[in-house]
This record gives structure tokens, C-alpha cells and sequence, in this order.
């Protein structure tokens, strides 16, 4: 009987084991880099897209409105413009310093500075430009343009 207890309790302690193990790693597995989380929580995704790391754009207003129109879609003017770019490959020629000052409105490009202000703090913004300057993916876009 106290050899059964004790198979029991052995197996008991190494299936524990055995599941915080599979938990730990999972968790590990799914940690995403804070850059990343003020990123996707700004929504810089409205406009971009980080293609390498599976991050789309998300819909705009007005092409869930255009898919409600259905057939009639046709019919409406798109706005044209600047297409923001995919940033996978932004970090080989853009620097964390030139990225924060574009995001803080201190410098142009094209004569124009970005769109949209983020209202964030200088120290969420750095690290925000420190995350998105290591997006060093191969690429076809030309940021230098």
C-alpha cells in the first residue's frame, strides 16, 4: 500500500513538473517586445504594415465602408496620396535618433512631417524609435525617397 502512495505521489509531482514546465514556455514563446505593444497600441498599424513580423493594417473606415456598398464600390473616388510604407526593413537606414524626431514632428520628409502626432510620452516615443530602428528585414521598399 505505501509503495502504491508513494507511485502516486511521484507521478503526481512529475506531472506538476511537467505542466509549469509547458506553461513557462509557452508564456516565453509569446512575450511580444514592448516597441511592439506601443506600436500595435497606438495603432501605427492603421497606416503601416510590418509585413516580416505578420503585423497587417488594419481596415480603414473607408474600406469597410466600401465593402458594406458592395457592387456600388465602383462608383466612389479612393483618396490618393502618400501610401505609408511597409517598415520591415526601416532600421537599415533610419536611425532610433531619426526616427523619435520624426515621430516628435522635429524634422520633414518630403517637406512634410508625419501625419499623425503621437500623443505619447518622450520616453514611450524613444522606445517606440529604438524598436522600430532594429526592424532590419530584407525589403523592397526605398525609405530614402
Amino acid at each position: 500500500m505505501i509503495k502504491k502512495s508513494f507511485k502516486i505521489l511521484v507521478l503526481g509531482v512529475f506531472a506538476a513538473v511537467c505542466i509549469f514546465i509547458g506553461f513557462t514556455n509557452a508564456s516565453a514563446s509569446k512575450k511580444i517586445p514592448f516597441g511592439e505593444q506601443l506600436f500595435l497600441k497606438n495603432k501605427c498599424n492603421k497606416c503601416h504594415t510590418i509585413k516580416a513580423l505578420g503585423i497587417k493594417k488594419l481596415p480603414s473606415k473607408e474600406n469597410q465602408m466600401l465593402q458594406n456598398l458592395g457592387p456600388l464600390a465602383g462608383l466612389v473616388k479612393k483618396k490618393k496620396g502618400i501610401k505609408p510604407p511597409d517598415l520591415s526593413g526601416v532600421g537599415k537606414v533610419r536611425s532610433a535618433k531619426w526616427i523619435n524626431d520624426w515621430l516628435a514632428h522635429k524634422i520633414r520628409l518630403h517637406g512634410k512631417h508625419h501625419k499623425k502626432k503621437l500623443d505619447i510620452s518622450a520616453r514611450l516615443r524613444w522606445i517606440l524609435a529604438k524598436w522600430v530602428s532594429t526592424l532590419k528585414y530584407k525589403t523592397n521598399v526605398n525609405y530614402k525617397k
